[in-house]
């Protein structure tokens, strides 16, 4: 493909957990971490602190202390923790090993055919991110759409997503429309407006999305306005009259089930990678769990394509960093990388922003 194929963005946990971007609960503080980034200061009430309020925000939260208790021994003690919401429960997500995450939870939820487990854990995984998210600021993502998106043909950027979120596809003043590349059973009046706009940029979400919903009666794919909130869900029921199921979050996609939905978008993603001559990854370190992910680069990618990383780390582990970096994609992907910069995603913008002004000023002097 040369300089005429694509240039493909992947966007990471990295990317969203900033906090000028979105600062998004990912990875393992996702649910865990849930108190700590919703709770408001309670007022007291006869010198304690007034619980009802509270006790209605974190309800599902609290059903799923129970679960967690009731799944790993060495959480036993975590009912009565919250019950007198000591701090080793709020402290707990600094401690926990990877098998008490809740994308481990969900894999082993669904092994054991626990039907309901999972639906809270999926439901409490979207409460999170849609009350974290409410009234940040999303400096970053506004940044990426107006010098970085914005300045390239639509037709020559892609974009994969690992992310839930919708940070990226919030309404930036109609400056720029994004495609989902996936057919929806049904779409609410406010998206079908904002679908019919001409030349969206590929917006490839290969774990599903905050505004994705499916009926778990007849398994249709909905498509809502994506400004979410922790109630969002509660009393949606699916658009086809005569099913009447219950509509639930589509964001982590269930291991053998909805296959047939969620798939031909893999499909359209390996399409993309092989048309790219430019692969950005921010904030992804293709973890040794995410082997379905692991594999579409694996397969799709051309010898030629030129990979560059984006990530974040501390100074004084820039050159150890740099180091894992090479080694993990040439065993990976049998070939070197470039490593952009491991300031994060607000000094890779940096970086673009100044050579876009360098090159700027090269061509006013050329035409002087």
């Amino acid at each position: 493909m040369g300089n005429y194929g694509k240039h493909v963005f992947v966007l990471g946990a990295g990317a969203s957990k900033s906090y000028e971007s979105a600062n998004t609960p990912l990875g393992k503080d996702l649910v865990w971490n849930y108190h700590r980034d919703c709770a408001d200061l309670l007022p007291d009430i006869n010198g304690k602190p007034d619980q009802s309020e509270e006790n209605i925000i974190f309800f599902n939260f609290s059903k799923f202390i129970l679960l967690a208790a009731s799944i790993y021994p060495e959480l036993a003690w975590l009912p009565k923790g919250w019950e007198n919401r000591g701090w080793k429960v709020f402290d707990l997500y600094e401690r926990l090993l990877k098998k008490h995450y809740v994308d481990e939870m969900l894999y082993l939820l669904q092994k054991q055919g626990n039907k309901e487990g999972a639906k809270l854990v999926k439901q409490l995984i979207f409460e999170h991110i849609a009350q974290a998210s409410l009234n940040v600021p999303n400096t970053l993502y506004k940044r990426f759409v107006k010098e970085i998106l914005k300045s390239k043909p639509p037709q020559t950027i892609s974009i994969i997503s690992l992310n839930f979120d919708c940070m990226l596809h919030e309404d930036f003043d109609n400056e720029l429309y994004f495609d989902y590349l996936i057919d929806f059973d049904w779409i609410n009046h406010n998206r079908a407006e904002f679908y019919r706009q001409c030349n969206p940029i590929a917006l490839i979400k290969l774990n599903g999305s905050l505004d994705w919903g499916i009926c778990e009666n007849c398994a249709r794919l909905h498509l809502y306005y994506p400004f979410m909130y922790r109630t969002f869900y509660e009393g949606k029921v699916c658009a086809n009259k005569k099913c009447g199921g219950i509509v639930t979050p589509f964001i982590v996609i269930p291991h053998n089930k909805y296959g047939e939905k969620i798939n031909p978008l893999w499909n359209v993603a390996k399409d993309h990678l092989r048309e790219a001559h430019r692969v950005t990854i921010i904030g992804y370190s293709f973890p040794e769990y995410d082997k379905d992910v692991i594999k579409l680069f694996q397969d799709s990618l051309d010898t030629n394509v030129r990979i560059e990383v984006v990530d974040k780390c501390r100074n004084d582990q820039k050159k150890k960093q740099t180091e894992y970096f090479k080694k993990k994609y040439m065993e990976l992907f049998k070939r070197s990388i470039e490593i952009n910069t491991l300031d994060g995603f607000s000094n890779y913008l940096d970086i673009q922003a100044n050579q876009a002004d360098t090159r700027m000023t090269s061509n006013q002097k050329g035409k002087g």
